[in-house]
């Protein structure tokens, strides 16, 4: 399907979203939120790339934050419990955080004086993040509108390092966020266009049309 985002028509597959379980180990990372997402007509089901293996101690945090965030009953509460604690995530943490709060509040938490805490922990800690977290967090600018140029600098930089364990729909989201940002970093492109040939016959029409409307729309 197609939707108009920022004045521009993009291309979504459509999907279907399983409940969020067990997410801590993180399959991938979806155009319209998170988790394994299997889209209609839309038949490899090869996996997105590697897990980003947590070690237990962070798994058992990433885990004890989930639930704290996910039983928060708005906006406000999520916010005091991502400040009193944004200061120790992981790169994984940071980013997953990220894409939680603009998964369920949308663009509303643009507003917040808090949120650049946590983007600049995403960019601070980026360069020990996978490609499932970078695709994350881009993801997340883009749902909420938020052009953070250290982070899109910083993700722009790692993301060429980690491309070769990104599945092909995790590439597409990249594509995809920079479209609706209108960021262009003419290294990561080039790097993320020749994965993309490399890795054609990996590719669903889906998300070779994703890579190629973006690619049309920016330089």
């Amino acid at each position: 399907m197609y939707r108009y985002v920022g004045g521009r028509v993009t291309y979504y597959p459509r999907r279907r979203e399983p409940d969020d379980v067990g997410e801590q180990q993180a399959d991938c990372s979806q155009l319209n939120g998170c988790g394994t997402h299997l889209y209609e007509h839309h038949t490899n089901l090869r996996k997105v790339g590697p897990k980003n293996f947590l070690t237990e101690e962070q798994r058992l945090r990433l885990q004890s934050f989930v639930d704290r965030f996910d039983a928060a009953g708005g906006l406000e509460p999520a916010f005091r419990l991502i400040a009193a604690e944004v200061h120790t995530f992981f790169p994984f943490q940071a980013c997953k955080t990220l894409q939680r709060l603009a998964k369920r509040f949308g663009a509303a938490p643009k507003a917040d004086p808090r949120l650049p805490r946590l983007t600049e922990r995403c960019a601070s800690t980026m360069p020990g993040a996978d490609g499932v977290s970078i695709s994350r967090a881009l993801w997340a600018l883009g749902k909420m509108g938020i052009r953070d140029e250290r982070l899109l600098r910083t993700a722009a930089a790692r993301l060429p390092d980690v491309l070769g364990e990104c599945g092909p729909i995790t590439i597409a989201t990249a594509w995809n966020a920079f479209e609706v940002l209108q960021f262009e970093p003419e290294e990561c492109l080039r790097a993320m266009a020749d994965e993309v040939l490399r890795r054609l016959d990996d590719c669903d029409p889906p998300e070779i049309a994703i890579v190629l409307h973006a690619a049309a729309q920016l330089r």
